[in-house]
């Protein structure tokens, strides 16, 4: 017996209808494909709030329930009408007589019409249907537009895309889809899909009584792969760069379920990476779509926009407001942000490396992972950077940044750029001749990394790190230094990127809301204002172990006997991530790494250097990618630039005749 659903629900949220109006003329070839696809989305997607909406009883075709056996069903109520478009707004009536607004007992904040052919990213929609108010009037699509002679334009829902209705708008709903089921005429679609006139027969009802047309809500490019042939969606969800498939909130028209269990598969995947942002500046700026005879309308309604570029916690709406206020009128390269500045000259007692790790106490993990990664490689030099004290142990190497703002991963660039602003405050800007960057779950050795840096001058401006390549959504690439292998600043760009921040910064917050990769956004503030790229400071393959692969090979986490040959670099200066329970036990590998190597220093190899120097990356392009090189942008490094293979093969050379080289 179906069952309705809803009846049972006791908060609002997202409430998810899908049609299964399969009458007694569908075949069995579709009952069973409708079938197929319907578990495929219980495997995948289905949410506790979503329902299967069958035929009136007795209308339905045979087999249908047994098809449907174990999925949550609500059937239509019968009021004997013969028009399929007309089924359309009794599909949309029956909906809201199952809510409070209908007089039924059910509470959804937001309620969603999808076919059985798309797949629903639901907790990414759900958050982006978070950045509205409920209680306010809401229809919103994907729009698609509908050509009749004579008449203007009409746009309503695209069918894959799905159609969806605040609470504040359901009463209303309840209204109209009676008085258009009253007054309207009576006929089957003469031509074209069901689903098709199904959408466009509820919008023009909402159109001609309540004035309200479909408003699109996310970036149709960036959100949404909606296509008639199963194929071509597909192929642009295989296209589509696989770290913001997160982003995308429908999929369709998909025909399989293995085509569902795929493109669930991968946005699960997707979903490891924390801080991509998908809310982009699309979202952001004024912009307007057209069509080919000339009509255009705004991307965004005003208040949709508005919801959308608000939609961030308080505090970053606060730090907004205030970065624009001061920053209002200044330009980045005057003062201490020209590259033509003058370094201030050295005090009298400046350090060699400080090194500053963004710290928490949120979280009892997160303050002894601090407190691990202290016992184990940190100095005097070592700097945890936190909103507030983290423990006794820490508080003689604390940084209390006052304006620091605890937050998660997502949002990790905007504590590295207030970080790095502040780093360029007097007491700070010239102490140090680099300015490293770490996380808590790395290992340094330290040492090694300060013998290094000593191969640079920190009065020029220097960029050091472990480059990588990060591909955008608009087909841009970034080569940025990871930030989980930790990065410097020379004692002379410092007092730059300190100017620079809160402008980046402001950017990001009015462009993403402060999310995003905190590497790939300091690497992209320092090249927008500076024009300086990040370089290689160390060998990738024998002097840095960041990569699954690296710490599989070397088995640097592991626990060796006594006396076991070792595949751990003995020069490895960075491993990265490293649980805190395994810091102890990489410093011992490393260092009886170090004690069972031969006679050789930890220098740069000259025969490597020359070999980088002459190797040129590639990275695999997307299309996106191959267009922007088109248009001139390369996308060739060599492993060692021209400056900084120069600068390390002389000091390859220095510090193998001297004797106090480690």
């Amino acid at each position: 017996m179906a069952t309705d659903v809803f009846q049972l629900a006791t908060s609002g949220g997202l409430c998810i209808f899908i049609p299964a109006l399969l009458g007694p003329e569908a075949s069995l070839e579709e009952l069973d494909h409708y079938g197929q696809m319907a578990h495929a989305t219980a495997q995948t997607w289905l949410t506790n709030t979503t329902s299967f909406v069958i035929p009136e009883q007795g209308a339905e075709a045979p087999g249908l329930l047994e098809k449907l056996a174990g999925l949550p069903t609500t059937r239509l109520t019968a009021r004997g009408l013969t028009g399929r478009s007309l089924r359309a707004l009794l599909f949309w009536r029956h909906i809201v007589s199952l809510l409070e607004e209908g007089g039924g007992t059910g509470k959804c904040d937001w309620v969603m019409k999808v076919p059985v052919w798309s797949y629903v990213n639901a907790p990414t929609l759900k958050s982006r249907l978070d950045c509205f108010n409920a209680s306010e009037s809401f229809f919103l699509g994907v729009p698609t537009v509908a050509y009749s002679p004579g008449e203007e334009p009409f746009m309503f829902p695209n069918p894959w895309g799905g159609t969806i209705i605040s609470r504040g708008l359901l009463g209303h709903v309840a209204a109209w889809t009676d008085y258009c089921m009253r007054y309207a005429e009576t006929t089957d679609t003469p031509f074209g899909s069901d689903s098709f006139f199904d959408d466009y027969t509820f919008a023009m009802c909402l159109s001609d009584l309540g004035r309200l047309v479909a408003s699109n809500y996310a970036d149709m490019e960036g959100s949404f792969i909606l296509f008639d042939r199963p194929n071509h969606t597909m192929s642009k969800f295989q296209n589509h760069p696989d770290t913001l498939k997160q982003c995308l909130l429908v999929v369709g028209r998909l025909d399989t379920a293995q085509q569902v269990l795929r493109v669930h598969d991968r946005v699960s995947w997707s979903k490891w990476h924390t801080s991509i942002p998908c809310i982009g500046e699309s979202q952001m700026g004024r912009f307007s779509i057209s069509d080919a005879y000339g009509n255009s309308k705004e991307y965004y309604e005003e208040r949709i926009r508005l919801a959308l570029y608000y939609c961030k916690a308080p505090e970053f709406v606060y730090l907004e407001k205030s970065l624009s206020q001061r920053l209002h009128g200044l330009d980045p390269r005057a003062g201490q942000g020209a590259l033509a500045t003058p370094v201030p000259g050295p005090p009298r007692m400046r350090r060699h490396l400080c090194i500053f790790v963004p710290s928490s106490a949120r979280k009892l993990r997160f303050i002894e992972a601090a407190e691990t990664a202290w016992r184990v490689w940190g100095t005097n030099n070592t700097f945890f950077v936190s909103k507030q004290p983290l423990s006794v142990l820490l508080d003689g190497q604390t940084f209390l940044l006052e304006n620091d703002i605890d937050t998660d991963y997502a949002h990790l660039p905007v504590r590295t750029f207030l970080l790095f602003e502040a780093l360029g405050r007097p007491e700070w800007v010239n102490a140090c001749d680099w300015y490293m960057k770490a996380d808590a779950d790395s290992f340094l050795n330290v040492p090694l990394i300060e013998q290094r840096l000593r191969c640079f001058d920190p009065s020029d401006f220097w960029f050091l790190g472990v480059p990588q390549v990060a591909h955008s959504a608009r087909g841009a690439l970034t080569r940025f230094a990871s930030g989980g292998a930790g990065y410097m600043i020379s004692r002379a760009l410092l007092p730059k990127l300190a100017t620079w921040a809160p402008f980046c910064l402001l950017q990001l917050l009015q462009h993403a809301g402060g999310t995003g990769m905190e590497d790939v956004s300091l690497a992209g503030c320092i090249w927008k204002w500076g024009h300086i790229d990040v370089v290689s400071y160390a060998d990738y393959e024998t002097e840095v172990i960041t990569s699954e692969a690296a710490l599989n090979r070397t088995r640097v986490t592991h626990t060796h006997l006594p006396g076991e040959k070792l595949a751990v670099p003995p020069c490895a200066m960075v491993v990265h991530s490293v649980r805190p329970e395994d810091l102890e036990t990489v410093a011992a590998n490393i260092k009886s790494s170090w004690q069972q190597r031969d006679s050789g220093k930890c220098i740069p190899d000259q025969s490597r250097l020359m070999q980088g120097a002459a190797t040129l990356l590639s990275p695999e392009l997307s299309h996106l990618d191959i267009e922007a090189s088109r248009l001139g942008n390369t996308y060739h490094w060599a492993v060692y630039g021209e400056r900084e293979y120069e600068v390390l093969l002389a000091c390859s050379q220095q510090q193998a005749a001297d004797n106090s080289t480690l």
